[in-house]
């Protein structure tokens, strides 16, 4: 067994409570800060009209979609000029000669698509 003893004066334990006391207020609001920036990609919208939307581009595609996730813009002449760089929705399709495409859709409407997987993923 051990005996731990310490000499100090009661400011003194006071001031290492309190900050004790504040380390742990830190601790909890950062926890909380980073549950925050963690979203779950709800796919939402309408399916039938994403797959409309690729057999009009000429992709004939599974009617549900294979993958879902939030990405930035990539730089691709698919893509308007004015939504590089935003988080959009990557809605990813697989076609019947087994590639995939890529839908991005921002707040619910439809952006442009991708053939392949060159998409980068918000970490």
């Amino acid at each position: 067994m051990f005996v731990l003893s310490m000499k100090t004066t009661r400011p003194r334990l006071v001031a290492y409570g309190v900050v004790l006391g504040l380390l742990l207020v830190v601790m909890f609001a950062a926890g909380r800060r980073d549950r925050a920036r963690v979203q779950t990609v709800a796919a939402g919208g309408d399916d039938a009209a994403r797959v409309s939307y690729l057999q009009q581009q000429g992709y004939e595609v599974e009617p549900q979609w294979v993958d879902v996730r939030e990405v930035t813009v990539p730089d691709s002449e698919t893509i308007p000029t004015a939504y590089r760089g935003k988080r959009i929705k990557c809605f990813t399709y697989a076609t019947a000669g087994g590639e995939t495409v890529c839908l991005y859709e921002y707040d619910g409407r439809i952006i442009g698509t991708d053939k392949g997987s060159g998409h980068g993923t918000i970490g």
